[in-house]
């Protein structure tokens, strides 16, 4: 469902971002941006799991991991060996999915996006064995 851990940039337009404070975005980036790779499962892991890394022409920045064919339950959000959420599979139109959003600017209740993401191990664990993994990078 989600490829081969292929990614995708932006058109690399835009001004540079420094990293200025705003959400760790991961250092210096060209705005605007957007990532999306598949996290690597291990060994018996079954289904999917898509990160998306995000820059907007705005500054605003999100990270969203969708999870697809995993078994129902709830799994720890690791990035950069920080448990940063907790992603719930529940059952969606006749199969499981979850979504765990991160944004610098959220919406009440929404998690806040305080922390770097490029260059940072995201890890999806279910009671401390890592089921995937990956250290996103800007292609």
């Amino acid at each position: 469902l989600f490829g081969n851990g292929s990614a995708t940039s932006g058109n690399g337009s835009g001004t540079d971002d420094n990293n200025g404070g705003n959400g760790g975005n991961g250092g210096n980036t060209r705005l605007p941006m957007f990532i999306s790779q598949a996290l690597f499962a291990q060994p018996g892991s079954i289904g999917s799991v898509l990160a998306t890394y995000e820059v907007q022409d705005d500054g605003d920045i999100k990270l969203k991991l969708k999870a697809r064919q995993l078994a129902l339950g709830s799994y720890d959000v690791s990035v950069g060996g920080v448990i940063r959420g907790v992603l719930n599979v529940v059952i969606s139109g006749g199969q499981t999915e979850g979504e765990l959003e991160f944004e610098n600017d959220p919406d009440p209740g929404q998690p806040l996006l305080n922390f770097a993401v490029l260059g940072q191990e995201i890890l999806v664990s279910s009671s401390g064995n890592t089921l995937f993994s990956r250290t996103l990078t800007n292609p």
